[in-house]
């Protein structure tokens, strides 16, 4: 089974974060990641979706908590 190309960055998404950068805190663009795959994870159990789908956006979540926290310290 191949696996389709995982998307890229295109020049426009690449100034979107850019100006999230300037506006907030690396911690802050962090923590609303985190908090967008969480907001996936619930996502993905409204629509049934496999429990390796769930599993892996709420381990992305996890870990993004925990740059959070170091981030911070």
């Amino acid at each position: 089974m191949t696996q389709s190309p995982a998307p890229t960055f295109s020049d426009s998404d690449l100034n979107i974060l850019r100006v999230l950068m300037q506006r907030y805190s690396l911690s802050a663009v962090v923590a609303a990641l985190s908090r967008i795959c969480f907001w996936q994870a619930e996502q993905a159990v409204t629509q049934r979706q496999n429990r390796e789908t769930i599993r892996e956006w709420r381990e992305d979540a996890s870990i993004l908590n925990k740059t959070v926290v170091q981030l911070n310290h």
